[in-house]
């Protein structure tokens, strides 16, 4: 196996911006705007798009899209809103409004000039794609409207909009810009998401829960709290420990105490692995020996963090979630999973000697080797 070897992935995100995609998306913006010049748009925008990443296949859509739009900025808004297909009416089916992106990003790249104006069209767009990524510069330059117009996103009656003021003012939301004011202080987001906390959809609570993880990785302290403000409803228990996610992994004691699990007492556990030497495809198995010695009940939450090999010979741990039980006095459980070995885009694999250990109640338990190779 070369080194940094990944194996084919499925297809990429960014093949849902492609010419046919470009070709949908001028349909639907000259059936809303019949003098929208749709033949020039498909011939610019298309042109050379396969050789793009995600990311720049929207801008290169974007940048033809706005050279196109009519130079009065609430007019180009609604040519672009007329050009969308019918909201969504739940949260199935979300990536198939990809191709509105490129329109989000206009929003994005050229609107800040106009907020109120470009606020309200967000609000109106993300019930087709998430308006997630564009709205964040909004957060940045105009931080009392575009709060105070989240403030009201929690109040609409369409999931989308909803989720969009929790996942759209994350402090670290993936692939977006960062939020440096509140990553310094979350004192408005977290004042959001107590708005959105008994959401009816889960799709919006998770979004509650991802936004308070994020919260939790700068001010630990403050994300326990407000979980334990929470936690006066018991309903609220799932979305909690997802929120608290990063904390458990690592051990934090009072998300610990909260969520049940304090320090394990145990009198023996073993971690083996299987098979010592695997490839990517393969799965590992791993089986520990656990017996407590609490003089009552106690719950255990075992976790497993494996040390991927990097390019420079360190280790970098990746925990994955493993299983929780409550254990009687002297009760032994002989606890197993399976771990598929996959290649991911976040992560190149090397080969050489891997390091798993077992976490128990976030406190390391047992530690094992395993070897990658070709």
């Amino acid at each position: 196996m070369r080194r940094g070897y990944t194996q084919p992935m499925p297809e990429p995100f960014k093949e849902r911006i492609n010419p046919a995609a470009v070709k949908t998306l001028a349909a639907g913006l000259r059936a809303g705007t019949p003098s929208f010049p749709a033949d020039a748009f498909i011939q610019d925008a298309a042109a050379g798009l396969a050789s793009l990443a995600l990311k720049d296949r929207v801008r290169k859509v974007s940048r033809a899209l706005a050279s196109r739009l009519p130079s009065d900025w609430s007019s180009a808004l609604q040519v672009m809103i007329r050009g969308m297909g019918p909201p969504l009416p739940d949260d199935r089916n979300l990536t198939g409004g990809f191709l509105y992106w490129p329109m989000l990003q206009v929003v994005e790249d050229h609107g800040l000039a106009h907020p109120d104006a470009s606020l309200a069209a967000l609000g109106e767009m993300t019930r087709r794609f998430s308006a997630e990524f564009a709205v964040r510069p909004y957060l940045l330059k105009h931080p009392d409207k575009a709060w105070a117009q989240m403030n009201r996103w929690t109040e609409s009656d369409d999931l989308h909009v909803r989720r969009l003021a929790s996942e759209g003012s994350r402090p670290r939301l993936p692939w977006g810009i960062r939020l440096p004011p509140s990553i310094q202080d979350p004192s408005r987001n977290l004042a959001l998401l107590h708005k959105l906390k008994d959401d009816p959809e889960a799709y919006v609570r998770r979004s509650v829960a991802n936004h308070l993880n994020d919260v939790s990785r700068d001010h630990p302290q403050r994300a326990v709290e407000t979980a334990t403000q929470w936690m006066q409803t018991p309903a609220r228990r799932q979305m909690v420990r997802h929120g608290l996610r990063t904390l458990l992994k690592s051990g934090d004691p009072g998300a610990l105490a909260l969520m049940g699990f304090s320090p394990p007492k145990l009198k023996t556990t073993s971690l083996t692995v299987s098979p010592l030497t695997l490839t990517l495809g393969q799965t590992l198995t791993l089986t520990a020996h656990i017996v407590s010695t609490k003089s009552s009940d106690q719950s255990l939450m075992v976790d497993v963090a494996i040390g991927f090999l990097r390019k420079n010979g360190t280790l970098s741990d990746k925990v994955f979630k493993g299983t929780t039980r409550t254990l009687k006095k002297g009760e032994t459980w002989n606890w197993e999973k399976s771990l598929p070995l996959r290649a991911v885009t976040t992560r190149r694999h090397y080969p050489g000697a891997h390091r798993v250990r077992l976490l128990i109640n976030g406190a390391p338990q047992g530690e094992a080797t395993f070897t990658l190779v070709c």
